[in-house]
């Protein structure tokens, strides 16, 4: 939060992090099903874009493990967020063109929405392609 209480919106470094403290070091998070298990659904955090309001469990348990993210946040430092996981691997995604950080190394797409945007598009290239090799084999 601001010196005035208010939150304000992570940085991209800030939400990199979180996302791999969460996905590594969260014992609430379930790799399987990408979800928490005390929630029974999509991690509250990684939804998360504003300061202000975290996860008990995560706040207490999981922050303190990046102490200069926890400043950070807290706004107890002055100074830019430099993560000792700056080699967070990110992708971008097929479909939008936006980075992301990836939960497993083969996924090409940010969001479930632009996985199905995808899967139509290479859907229909595989039928474009089909009508092409019929059109010369009659041709």
């Amino acid at each position: 939060m601001n010196q005035d209480n208010t939150p304000r919106e992570f940085t991209l470094e800030e939400f990199r992090a979180i996302k791999t403290l969460v996905t590594e070091s969260c014992a609430n998070y379930d790799k399987k099903y990408n979800e928490c298990v005390v929630l029974d659904g999509r991690c509250y955090i990684l939804n998360n874009c504003y300061t202000g309001s975290y996860c008990k469990y995560f706040k207490r348990a999981v922050l303190p493990l990046e102490p200069t993210l926890e400043n950070q946040l807290d706004n107890r430092s002055d100074q830019p967020f430099e993560s000792s996981m700056d080699n967070i691997p990110y992708k971008h995604c097929d479909a939008c063109g936006l980075p992301f950080t990836p939960i497993i190394d083969k996924e090409k797409y940010c969001s479930v929405r632009c996985k199905k945007a995808g899967e139509m598009i290479k859907s229909r290239e595989l039928k474009r392609k089909k009508r092409m090799a019929r059109q010369k084999k009659y041709a």
